[in-house]
Parts: structure tokens; C-alpha cells; sequence
């Protein structure tokens, strides 16, 4: 089992403490109107904030991979961890894997 770096580590919940309110937000908003509205507008959301924040941090070599629904939030790739960013209704928070190198 691998173990994150603290740099990487720190790089992550810079990014999450600029990120979580607007994830919250953007939750709640979906929690109202996802019978109404295209969850493409999220996801194109959560794009925008991703690469602005990024850019914030900096976290140059951060790669958005997808948004989804459940959990609501967002995965990237960052230093060889894929990052998950999600809300529910009791927590914002970030997990990260290390995800297994293929044998040849």
C-alpha cells in the first residue's frame, strides 16, 4: 500500500478548501432540480472550478476525469493518485487510490 506524499497531500485540500463550498452548493442545487435540469450543466461546472483552482494551487499536472451523480462529485488523476472530491448530505470530503500498475 502506497502512502501520499505530504506535498501532495497538501496540494489536495488546498484545492478541496477552495472547491467544497461551490461542491456543497452545487449538490443542494442538484438535490432541487434534478428532476428539471441536465446534469451537463454540473458536470461542465465542475470542469470550470476544477481547472480555475488548479490553476490556484498550483496543481499543473491535475487531469479532470469525470463527474458523477453518486457519489456527487468529481474524480481527477494527480501525481499517480486518482482523487475523488464528493458531497452527500452529512460531509464534503476526498478520498485517493493508488491504482495498480499492470504486470507485462
Amino acid at each position: 500500500m502506497s502512502t501520499m506524499n505530504i506535498v501532495t497531500k497538501t496540494k489536495i485540500n488546498k484545492l478541496m478548501d477552495l472547491i467544497g463550498e461551490r461542491l456543497v452548493y452545487l449538490y443542494d442545487r442538484w438535490q432541487d432540480e434534478k428532476e428539471y435540469e441536465d446534469f451537463a450543466k454540473y458536470i461542465t461546472a465542475m470542469k470550470k472550478d476544477f481547472k480555475t483552482h488548479c490553476e490556484t494551487v498550483p496543481m499543473k499536472n491535475a487531469v479532470y476525469v469525470k463527474a458523477g451523480k453518486r457519489p456527487f462529485g468529481f474524480t481527477f488523476d494527480f501525481e499517480g493518485w486518482k482523487v475523488v472530491m464528493s458531497v452527500n448530505s452529512t460531509s464534503v470530503k476526498w478520498g485517493a487510490t493508488r491504482p495498480k500498475k499492470k504486470n507485462n
